[in-house]
């Protein structure tokens, strides 16, 4: 998964709350991140460098950190796919998601997870978030 956008890095002043969406795995032992296939445990904390590239003079690309999604991101379930609408589309209708993530609904789980204060983080318009460190806290299947 790549991020794009026009932010410039941030350090998180308190913890903040995000979350991810992941496939269960090992009877809930551990969860697997849709797009890299990393395991993640809950109550670890987890930390990666950010690598990112110039996309244009105004846009970043990040190639490389812990991706998560902001509370303006919100999570819809029909029976057979899931959808993650990004911040830009307040429609309430499943038509109108302005950015899909389409997977077969396969004991897909929601991860509520924090930034840990002092952790360098970006934010796009949005709402997606490319962080240094992320701490599991919870798991809820969707």
């Amino acid at each position: 998964m790549c991020w794009a956008g026009k932010n410039n890095p941030q350090i998180a002043k308190e913890d903040i709350k995000v979350f991810k969406v992941v496939i269960a795995g090992n009877n809930n032992s551990f969860f697997c991140s849709i797009y890299y296939k990393f395991m993640y445990r809950l109550g670890f904390v987890y930390s990666s460098r950010i690598k990112k590239k110039l996309f244009d003079s105004a846009q970043i690309k990040i190639t490389k950190g812990i991706h998560s999604y902001s509370k303006y991101c919100k999570i819809a379930a029909s029976k057979d796919l899931l959808f993650i609408r990004n911040r830009m589309n307040n429609e309430a209708s499943i038509d109108v998601f302005s950015k899909y993530y389409l997977f077969s609904q396969q004991d897909f789980y929601r991860l509520e997870c924090i930034i840990p204060k002092r952790s360098a983080y970006y934010e796009n318009e949005n709402g997606e978030i490319v962080s240094s460190r992320l701490k599991i806290i919870k798991a809820t299947k969707l």
